[in-house]
């Protein structure tokens, strides 16, 4: 009879925290998150004195990723842990505390916009490591239809269309502020998102 109490208390903390994790749901306009795959891929390759036009053989893979989906622990890092209280303590109300914390709001008769409701990644960032993320997003929407995402990041430009699925991508490299005889290439990707 001893051990059927704390076992009880125990099953009902653990349906709460479940249920209290269950009720997030995200506040934001925006809830898609994307897979974007580069299709062509050129740019300018620098020299002391000229710059050559060239066509690039990779193909980078970005992922633009809403912040309802963020791996918790990046979500932490970007709220930090003076952030946190000790009531939020599951990924449910974590994750509530960084929409209220992160997203800013922009309402507008016309044209509305949310900047922090969007981060973009690099493929070659890992997507558990805190702060993986390059830039922070702007999502714009119209009449309730998400219309554009654009992405400044220090080395990036990135824009994106949900309705066409088309994204561009740029980088002027570092030729403005390079003292080097030969410095990083600036370079554009063109590409299509699928929806993850």
């Amino acid at each position: 009879m001893k051990l059927t109490r704390p076992l009880s208390i125990a099953i009902l903390l653990t349906f709460i925290s479940s249920a209290a994790e269950a009720e997030y749901k995200t506040s934001s306009v925006f809830s898609k998150s994307y897979r974007c795959t580069t299709n062509e891929s050129g740019g300018y390759n620098h020299d002391k004195g000229t710059h050559h036009l060239t066509r690039f053989n990779g193909r980078d893979t970005w992922y633009l990723t809403h912040i309802s989906m963020l791996p918790i622990n990046e979500i932490k890092s970007l709220i930090g842990d003076k952030e946190l209280s000790t009531s939020e303590d599951n990924e449910g109300n974590i994750r509530a505390r960084a929409e209220r914390v992160l997203i800013d709001r922009k309402p507008s008769d016309w044209i509305s916009s949310e900047i922090g409701s969007y981060y973009l990644r690099n493929a070659t960032n890992s997507p558990n490591d805190s702060h993986s993320s390059v830039a922070e997003c702007e999502a714009f929407e119209m009449s309730g239809k998400a219309v554009q995402v654009a992405c400044d990041g220090i080395h990036y430009k990135f824009d994106f269309s949900p309705e066409t699925r088309r994204f561009m991508v740029m980088s002027p490299g570092n030729w403005v502020i390079s003292t080097m005889n030969k410095p990083d290439s600036s370079f554009f990707d063109f590409g299509t998102c699928q929806e993850i």
